[in-house]
């Protein structure tokens, strides 16, 4: 039941490493009372997770690719200072030049040089794996690399492992601008991950900037933390579980459970609490208060567990996971998360609007914590201003010729312009279905 994880560019390799720091702290720990249900949890997260050497050390199931080394080296490096896990031998590719920020470069240039090699490392994990259970590529949406040879490598890897389960985990650029260009980034590569994903789980720098400085009160907020709080999300939802009726959770279940129409797969990650590290062992939740800043959250439509004002959101959507972890999970309440107004679409069964999924386990340490993965129309605002910036830009034909000079048509543009249009259109009508 193991998954590949593809770290794409630099976004994608650090977050990626923060990953698995997460999910090695979270196994390493004291998670559980019961020794003999810890050395199951611990068993079951590695095998996912992680393989292992004659010497029993364990290797994380990782390709890591940037078209800059330093990157890449810095992860490898941080991974084998820890002692507690590193990755394979043979499982890195560079080059020596990035794409500057051009998703053409990545995807048309990079890739024709690279894409090859890429896949026949993915193949050597793969062949690794006694069982495999998904692909999960991590990239940025606004560099060159993450974003244009990620999105490429995606599109292989669904076209060579067309069975398989891909959940992509992508980061949305700062609202506010990181290069000029990010539009374009974005536009072309949620309009092509739609297709080549089966579920596309959004983060925002936005949201994880937010969620550092206002909730865990640290005003230098760095990048390591940022992908902290993103990487505390991705384990929260794909770290071992159990479903209502007992039987394990398995890495393709996001997938049937979230994204069952082929043009509505954005999941959003909703997690509390949101505290520190150093705060967790003076921590003391109930199921009814975290369940409760949940339903805040879903409400408000905000990622960040805060006083929203007096205005609300109603939010149609296809469905959701409640994953709940810790102490006394029996005892959990999930009925308030029904009762958000509109919060689903007249064409979703009730039985299919919210799974729950629960384990006895402390997460990172947690008494008691919960996430909540939710496919709705919480993601139009983000998709309908990149589509208004993108159009704005292209109309003045601004920046084009970065992108046809690596054989990137004006038609592509006029198509990934069609895909995210129909997207959009396809989130509006949930709340008229």
């Amino acid at each position: 039941m193991s998954v590949v994880t593809l770290q794409i560019g630099q976004c994608g390799n650090q977050l990626g490493l923060e990953f698995f720091k997460t999910v090695a702290q979270d196994v390493g720990g004291v998670g559980s009372r019961n020794e003999r249900t810890q050395k199951r949890y611990s068993q079951m997260s590695t095998e996912r997770f992680f393989g292992s050497t004659a010497c029993e050390d364990l290797v994380a199931r990782a390709v890591l690719i940037d078209t800059e080394s330093k990157v890449t080296i810095k992860a490898l490096d941080d991974a084998c200072r820890g002692d507690a896990w590193h990755y394979a031998q043979g499982a890195c590719y560079t080059l020596k030049h990035g794409a500057g920020n051009n998703w053409a470069f990545g995807y048309i240039t990079h890739a024709q040089q690279g894409l090859e090699e890429t896949l026949n490392m993915v193949r050597k994990q793969v062949e690794a794996c006694d069982w495999l259970s998904g692909f999960m590529p991590i990239l940025s949406l606004s560099g060159g690399t993450g974003s244009g040879l990620g999105t490429k490598i995606t599109e292989a890897l669904k076209d060579h492992f067309p069975q398989t389960p891909l959940v992509s985990v992508v980061v949305w650029p700062f609202t506010s601008g990181e290069v000029a260009v990010q539009t374009y980034n974005t536009l072309l590569s949620v309009s092509h991950l739609q297709c080549a994903s089966d579920a596309v789980l959004m983060m925002s720098n936005d949201d994880l900037y937010h969620i550092v400085t206002k909730r865990w009160s640290i005003r230098s907020t760095s990048l390591a933390q940022m992908n902290a709080v993103g990487a505390h999300q991705m384990a929260a939802l794909f770290q071992p579980s159990r479903s209502k009726n007992g039987t394990m959770v398995q890495f393709g279940d996001v997938c049937s459970h979230l994204t069952c129409h082929p043009q509505l797969k954005l999941v959003t990650l909703r997690h509390v609490p949101q505290e520190p590290a150093e705060a967790v062992p003076f921590s003391n939740h109930t199921w009814k208060a975290l369940v409760a800043s949940l339903r805040r959250m879903l409400l408000y439509q905000s990622t960040s567990d805060e006083g929203m004002g007096s205005v609300a959101t109603h939010c149609a959507n296809v469905s959701s996971i409640l994953v709940a972890r810790g102490d006394h999970t029996e005892m959990l309440d999930v009925q308030p998360l029904f009762s958000v107004p509109s919060s689903r679409s007249a064409f979703v069964p009730t039985e299919q609007v919210l799974s729950t999924w629960t384990s006895s386990h402390r997460f990172l340490g947690l008494c008691k914590s919960a996430l909540l993965a939710n496919n709705g129309q919480g993601c139009l605002p983000r998709l309908e201003t990149t589509v208004d910036r993108a159009w704005h830009r292209f109309t003045e034909r601004a920046y084009l010729h970065h992108y046809t000079q690596h054989g990137l048509e004006e038609e592509h543009f006029a198509q990934a312009f069609i895909q995210l249009e129909q997207t959009v259109e396809a989130y509006k009508q949930l709340g008229n279905l």
